[in-house]
């Protein structure tokens, strides 16, 4: 519900388009293949209470994610081959049932969490694959098993949506310290399965290290440490070589995670600099010299710093069109940064101190003005970190 006033312009100069070109979407899909039914898969995992579909509804939204090039052939043209059913288990022995079943009869089995599919991984194989496909939904497994406010860590069924048991444990006073781009369309199983990091990875560590226990169902059984302590270094191989492997090698199903305590306030603070190679060098002396904990980063060149701007809710009116003619002025000529070199770097900072998080300013400030920097605001800051999502 916000208006971006220079946003479109800025569009339209810049990527030379014209927006008010309409491109329609057909009508329906040219032509879905009828399912490849393996009667005796079916015939085993049905009795077991295991919902399944054949619907082409089911099967297409199952069949593709969300990047660029799936939205343009679900626009425009077709899906070479999409899933033969869609089964939406409920329990880790019902995967299990399934994963058992798949193997017996030669079913190809894709996991499916919330569908971004980054990785292609969604996709089904065209060439020689004569098998049934099943994709293998786990949103039904969304529930919190357990939670521990001594120990620090949560048990959850992985196919939980992650924003929504971000707020659910910020209810509580937690958090699991992510803040993945896509929060919204990702499982924690599926996170895992991809080993995806996030902005927050500064303040509680990359994601295997969140992640205390799980369970995975593979072909040869399931997976799972004993206990819910860290394994020393003299354990053997590391579980986490599974983590990154996006469900080829079997079925996250649940998922022991560590949380933090949440911190209500957040500070951002953004620099102007000379050059993009300033701005890099900047940051990396805040990180190497851990001078302020901070809990995200951003950088952007010129042509980013214009977006960034373009993403203004203000009207325009007279005082502020002064106002940034004034701006420019004090940036070219008295700071001497140039128009076309000049980046922007933006630092999140997380607290319970409102006062103490906008001291750090300061800090960064001193850093700053090492590599011809000036300080953008913190208005600035934060719609940069809301552009990059």
């Amino acid at each position: 519900s916000k208006e971006f006033h220079e946003l479109r312009p800025w569009l339209e100069q810049t990527l030379r388009i014209n927006l008010k070109t309409v491109c329609p979407a057909q009508p329906n899909i040219i032509e879905l293949a009828s399912p490849n039914v393996n009667h005796e898969f079916y015939d085993a995992i049905k009795p077991q209470g295991i919902m399944i579909s054949f619907a082409e509804q089911d099967r297409l939204s199952h069949g593709h994610g969300i990047s660029t090039a799936e939205i343009y052939k679900l626009r425009h043209g077709n899906l070479a081959r999409i899933p033969d059913a869609v089964v939406w288990p409920e329990s880790h022995e019902q995967v299990e049932t399934i994963v058992r079943a798949a193997l017996k009869f030669n079913v190809g089995c894709i996991p499916y969490g919330g569908g971004s599919n980054d990785v292609d991984a969604l996709e089904c194989p065209e060439e020689n694959e004569k098998r049934m496909i099943v994709s293998l939904d786990m949103r039904q497994m969304n529930r919190i098993l357990s939670l521990s406010r001594e120990n620090m860590y949560i048990v959850v069924e992985a196919g939980a949506i992650a924003q929504d048991l971000e707020k659910e444990l910020r209810k509580w006073g937690f958090t699991l310290g992510w803040d993945a781009e896509m929060l919204e369309f990702c499982t924690v199983g599926g996170i895992a399965s991809l080993r995806s990091n996030d902005i927050k990875r500064n303040m509680n560590g990359d994601l295997e290290h969140s992640i205390i226990n799980f369970k995975m169902v593979t072909p040869a059984g399931t997976i799972q440490r004993s206990g819910m302590h860290t394994s020393p270094i003299s354990s053997g191989p590391n579980f986490q070589l599974l983590f990154g492997t996006e469900g080829t090698l079997g079925v996250i199903t649940e998922l022991a995670l560590k949380i933090h305590f949440f911190a209500p306030q957040h500070y951002y603070v953004s620099v102007y600099f000379p050059s993009f190679q300033n701005g890099l060098l900047f940051l990396r002396e805040i990180a190497q010299k851990n001078i302020i904990k901070f809990s995200g980063a951003r950088l952007v060149d010129e042509p980013g710093l214009q977006l960034v701007n373009a993403f203004n809710t203000a009207t325009p009116t007279i005082k502020s069109i002064f106002s940034e003619v004034i701006k420019k002025y004090y940036l070219k000529k008295i700071k001497k940064l140039e128009a076309g070199k000049m980046c922007l770097a933006a630092i999140l900072i997380d607290g319970h101190d409102i006062v103490k998080l906008k001291g750090c300013e300061k800090k960064i400030d001193e850093i700053g003005k090492q590599y011809g920097g000036v300080i953008a605001g913190s208005d600035l800051g934060e719609r940069m970190f809301f552009v990059s999502k």
